[in-house]
């Protein structure tokens, strides 16, 4: 397979909701409804793209880790399932 070679992107360049102290539980809220409402879906657009359902589960799983370690600090992006798809994209390929 070949690699295309992809301008390196922060997760500064999202546009996020500025977070406090206070918002700490209000972000592990909206993870956690993500996790019920959005990961089947996202799962299934993972795998229709990479055909492996192991990279798929595996990618996503670390996309939501990577939001649990950093939604309290520094907010919610303001789309929150497209910030999980594109992090499983970049999990998946690196």
């Amino acid at each position: 397979m070949r690699r295309r070679n992809r301008p390196t992107c922060s997760t500064e360049s999202v546009p996020l909701v500025e977070a406090s102290p206070e918002d700490a539980s209000s972000s592990m809220t909206v993870i956690e409804q993500l996790l019920r409402d959005e990961w089947g879906r996202l799962l299934a657009l993972l795998i229709a793209r990479f055909r492996r359902v192991d990279l798929a589960e595996d990618g996503l799983a670390d996309a939501f880790e990577a939001a649990v370690r950093t939604w309290p600090e520094r907010g919610v992006p303001s789309s929150p399932s497209a910030w999980l798809l594109t992090a499983a994209k970049r999990k998946i390929l690196d």
